[in-house]
């Protein structure tokens, strides 16, 4: 079942789990996966772990999920762009 409280348990999903098929990469291309730091309760700024993706479109954009639904947002959005953590590209995508 999921648990409603996985992202304040401090586990970096990404790191823990796919590391060794993904590569960090810059600049990001089109397909790449944006992830992000978002706030999490009970979490310090030194605790913050990657727990929000998206996967990077052409002209500087990435769609994504949110409250409002899948939305397409600018990689610069006053929002999103401070929280950048990296971009990740599958190692069999060259």
């Amino acid at each position: 079942d999921y648990d409603e409280e996985w992202s304040s348990n401090g586990e970096n999903h990404m790191v823990e789990n796919y590391w060794e098929q993904w590569e960090k990469v810059n600049p990001a291309r089109p397909g790449d996966v944006v992830l992000f730091y978002v706030p999490v309760r009970g979490l310090t700024a030194n605790q913050r772990i990657a727990n929000h993706a998206g996967i990077v479109l052409h002209d500087g954009n990435f769609i994504h999920s949110c409250k409002l639904g899948t939305v397409v947002t600018a990689l610069t959005n006053e929002k999103w762009a401070h929280r950048i953590e990296g971009y990740y590209r599958f190692k069999g995508e060259r």
